[in-house]
């Protein structure tokens, strides 16, 4: 998620193509800072992944409370979910990236 919104590391799935999974990407960027964009960019993709991972587990209630919980506290909006592949502010908000992830982790 972070090698996405700054200038350091190279993404693994996004903008790349890995084992014949394409997940076309052009750029990234917004007004927030580094430290700003890593800290959003790692909390969404974090958040929606355990979401989608841990749905259907016995212990989803309990998941739900502490990972909505901890958004929270960080200030981040759960309720949005926009899908625009290159929009700053909403790139990190929305499921591009878990979408792929989880997707791509169902091919094999």
């Amino acid at each position: 998620a972070w090698a996405i919104v700054n200038s350091k590391g190279d993404p693994y799935l996004i903008g790349n193509s890995v084992h014949g999974y394409d997940v076309p990407f052009d750029s990234f960027s917004n007004e927030l800072s580094e430290t700003e964009n890593n800290r959003a960019a790692i909390s969404y993709a974090a958040y929606r992944i355990i979401r989608h991972r841990f749905l259907n587990s016995p212990g989803w209630p309990l998941i739900k409370a502490r990972t909505d919980n901890l958004m929270s506290l960080l200030n981040f909006d759960i309720d949005n979910y926009e899908v625009d592949n290159n929009n700053g502010e909403y790139f990190m908000k929305n499921q591009i990236l878990p979408e792929n992830y989880n997707s791509y982790g169902l091919e094999d």
